[in-house]
């Protein structure tokens, strides 16, 4: 028996390392297409372990799979778990005759409801595997009563079973909770490396990589693609004056006004130094000046604070390129909006030029 068991857990154990590994950069829970496939995989897995179900009476089995559940409640949510439970029980329909699915899917199907309000709890994760395992022990209980014509044979299953439920629960738990650390921390330094430090928009490096994406959906698509180059103007006179830190916090403050200025669909990143990028995805160029010359009307208008006495005007100027209109090679658009951007500069600075 106890064979079986740590073959089921190892099994497990196997499986939702797995899963992590797919859903290192979003949790399950993130949408409902990663729910979905959380709840498939668990309800797979389920499956595999309904057939590889342990024994210990002649007529009841260790449910290994109940803990497919639990992991589809409290990492994916309600549809994780309907998901599960639906592919698990279609699954024991095909192994088993009517009659024998019938009663074993009383204990499933009784354990949604309680499964969903668990899931949802405000308690910790551990607190959830516990709850649960209680909920899922007393319904075997009740099962057994019901089924079973020996008190006495029923109270020592029962002893077997909650040994060898809580030990699994714990296991289990300690495992997922090694794997949920692991990816929150990967996901933490991804985002660290793609974010710029002081201003919090996109860095450099992840501006190239959103940049190659949008151009292959652009390809794909048939879509307009727009790019606005930005630098600030005279900014070295602004540390050389001021400092670095009120020129680290000018820096800061554009790239809150370039945030609250674009769309949710826009990518904004600082590219460097005083310049800033926006990737305008299916944007047309009559849109991207626009957008471009209401963020410089903002900036030229705004009081960037020095002191509580003093405050500095700050202008910048812009290149503005766009796909099919100011080049019908997407590849080119980078050193299009970078010429158009030298251009505002020498034509005076403060103004967008396309």
């Amino acid at each position: 028996m106890y064979r079986d068991i740590i073959t089921n857990l190892s099994l497990i154990i196997a499986t939702v390392s797995i899963l992590g590994h797919i859903f290192k950069n979003k949790p399950m829970k993130e949408k409902v297409q990663t729910k979905i496939v959380g709840g498939v995989f668990m309800g797979i897995l389920g499956s595999i372990l309904f057939a590889l179900s342990t024994p210990i009476s002649d007529f009841f089995i260790v449910e290994f799979h109940i803990y497919t559940l639990m992991i589809s409640s409290i990492y994916g949510g309600t549809i994780s778990l309907i998901v599960s439970v639906i592919l698990i029980s279609l699954s024991r329909f095909l192994i088993l005759e009517f009659q024998e699915t019938t009663y074993i899917n009383f204990i499933l199907l009784s354990l949604i409801i309680p499964y969903i309000y668990l899931g949802k709890k405000k308690v910790s994760i551990l607190k959830k595997f516990i709850y649960m395992s209680l909920t899922h022990i007393f319904l075997t209980f009740i099962f057994l009563i019901l089924f079973s014509k020996n008190l006495t044979s029923t109270l020592d299953i029962m002893s077997n079973y909650i040994f060898v439920s809580f030990i699994s629960t714990f296991i289990l738990y300690f495992c997922l909770k090694i794997i949920s650390q692991s990816n929150k921390e990967y996901r933490e330094k991804k985002k660290l490396s793609e974010k710029d430090y002081l201003t919090g928009l996109n860095n450099v490096r992840h501006f190239n990589e959103i940049w190659e994406g949008c151009i292959r959906r652009t390809k794909k698509d048939i879509k307009e693609l727009s790019l606005l180059l930005i630098d600030v103007d005279y900014f070295k006179n602004v540390n050389d004056k001021y400092g670095h830190s009120v020129g680290d916090k000018v820096l800061k403050e554009i790239g809150d006004i370039l945030i609250k200025s674009t769309r949710d669909t826009d990518f904004v990143s600082r590219n460097g130094g005083e310049e800033f990028s926006i990737i305008l995805p299916n944007c047309s160029r009559e849109k991207a000046i626009e957008i471009g010359e209401r963020i410089r009307s903002v900036v030229e208008n705004y009081n960037f604070l020095v002191s509580n006495k003093e405050s500095l005007n700050i202008t910048i100027s812009i290149g503005v390129a766009t796909y099919p209109y100011t080049t019908s090679n997407l590849e080119e658009i980078i050193k299009l909006a970078d010429k158009n951007l030298y251009q505002a500069k020498n034509n005076g600075r403060n103004q967008v030029c396309a």
